[in-house]
């Protein structure tokens, strides 16, 4: 055999195969360059619903945050409540913070634009501070169960919690009762302000 059969013969038993695997490896990437997001802001968008980080640094904002509140003072109220499948949290601070995250990854932030929501979230986090006996101290943060609304009232001096069932009678818990009332004060401020835009 010469040199020219040798080498052709290597080229067709190693070569070709080589050759098709490089086109189609080539093929898949290209298509998959095709179907990717091109950004990484669409990426995070399409890859993870924020909810649960939303959730989290909504109860975690450290007091330090909000300049000029008291010693053993409530700065913020953050509710979990249910709503057809999934879970609501709306989160209020003492300045007029205000936004509600949906666990389908949908929402309303920055509602403090509006004087009525603003005035509608100092309102709710005066109420917690003269109903904190009603709550707890935690360092759990769990969603609220089906049937339930749960408070986490955020304090100088560390997270507090209580709930409520819905429907339960005001008398039953007069505290709880006059929080759900007051959030949903701020609720209905958040989405007039959204229908309104």
């Amino acid at each position: 055999m010469t040199t020219i059969h040798a080498i052709t013969l290597a080229f067709g038993v190693v070569g070709f195969p080589a050759y098709f695997l490089t086109k189609r490896k080539s093929q898949v990437q290209s298509n998959d360059s095709q179907s990717k997001p091109q950004n990484w802001l669409e990426q995070l968008r399409l890859d993870r619903n924020p909810y649960q980080s939303l959730r989290f640094l909504a109860i975690t904002t450290p007091p330090y945050k909000y300049e000029g509140i008291k010693e053993e003072s409530v700065y913020g109220v953050v509710m979990d409540y249910p709503v057809k499948n999934g879970t609501a949290t709306l989160a209020t601070y003492v300045t007029g913070e205000s936004s509600l995250y949906m666990s389908n990854g949908s929402g309303i932030i920055n509602g403090e634009r509006y004087e009525s929501v603003r005035q509608a979230s100092m309102e709710l986090v005066k109420l917690a501070s003269r109903h904190i006996d009603c709550s707890v101290p935690t360092t759990r943060y769990p969603a609220a169960s089906a049937g339930f609304v749960r408070f986490y009232i955020l304090t100088t001096e560390g997270v507090r919690t209580c709930w409520i069932r819905m429907g339960e009678t005001h008398s039953e818990n007069p505290g709880e009762s006059l929080l759900f009332i007051e959030a949903n004060k701020v609720i209905r401020s958040l989405q007039l302000t959204t229908a309104l835009n």
